[in-house]
């Protein structure tokens, strides 16, 4: 599990291009980085251990 620099989120990798994103937040959204030619990725929103919302995003790949 590894901090993401500048926040209180954590990552954990649990497969092949799985991974958990993990943390508390004060807001009612989340900025991600987005990229038009990335594969789909599928996002899954949890909060307090309950599904509430499932996203086709194509999440930014290239630094």
């Amino acid at each position: 599990m590894k901090l993401i620099k500048g926040t209180n989120f954590t990552i954990q990798e649990i497969g092949d291009k799985k991974l958990i994103l993990q943390g508390a937040m004060d807001h009612n959204y989340i900025l991600l980085p987005i990229e038009d030619d990335s594969e789909i990725s599928k996002l899954n929103v949890i909060v307090n251990n309950q599904s509430v919302k499932q996203l086709n995003v194509r999440l930014a790949t290239k630094k």
